[in-house]
Parts: structure tokens; sequence; C-alpha cells
């Protein structure tokens, strides 16, 4: 990769993060995950997380979700455990090639 394309990538990250501000501290957090969502939480998607914070978590999915849907996100964790939540999307953009990512807000 040429040092060109490497200030191009750098230069549409810090593109991102300047869009992506919000007043509440995330965390990166990359854990595979599942997404439950529909009638009776039958229509499952796998992605996984990319940060998270006491409110809520982002996402990278194959699909694009609707603002105000509610899913079951279950997140590998470590030991084999998993970690199931009830969360809202509140927004979902394209993240490229057939991936969306979705910011949730937990339910609580």
């Amino acid at each position: 990769m040429t040092e060109a394309s490497v200030q191009a990538l750098l230069k549409d990250r810090d593109t991102e993060l300047m869009r992506d501000r919000r007043s509440v501290h995330r965390k990166p957090f990359v854990r595979p995950l599942e997404i439950s969502i529909g009638r009776g939480r039958a229509d499952v998607h796998k992605g996984f997380s990319r940060d998270i914070s006491h409110v809520g978590i982002g996402t990278i999915l194959p699909i694009e979700v609707p603002e105000g849907i509610t899913a079951i996100i279950t997140v590998g964790a470590l030991n084999k455990r998993r970690i199931v939540v009830e969360a809202q999307s509140r927004w979902s953009e394209s993240f490229g090639d057939g991936w969306f990512v979705t910011g949730w807000t937990f339910k609580r």
C-alpha cells in the first residue's frame, strides 16, 4: 500500500471521527454478536460489535436496521459466556459493500 493510500484512509477515518461526536464516552469493543429482530425475534443476523458505552452499543451488521426497531443482542464474551441485552436502534448507515453500522440504545 502506498503512502498516499494510507493517508487517504486516515483522512477518511478522521472525517468519520468528526461526524461521530457524541456526548457519551465510548470504548472500542469488538466481539461477535447476533441480533434477533422481527416477530418473535425469529430473524437472526450475525455481526460484530464496534464500540460500547453504559447507554448503548455500536454494531456492524450485514443488514440495514430501521430506526426504532427493538432487538435482542447476544454478545460473545470470554469463557464462552454470552451476554444478552435488549436494545433499540437509533440510526444505521452504510459501512461498505453489504455492511451497515448501527447505533443501539440499551433498554432499561
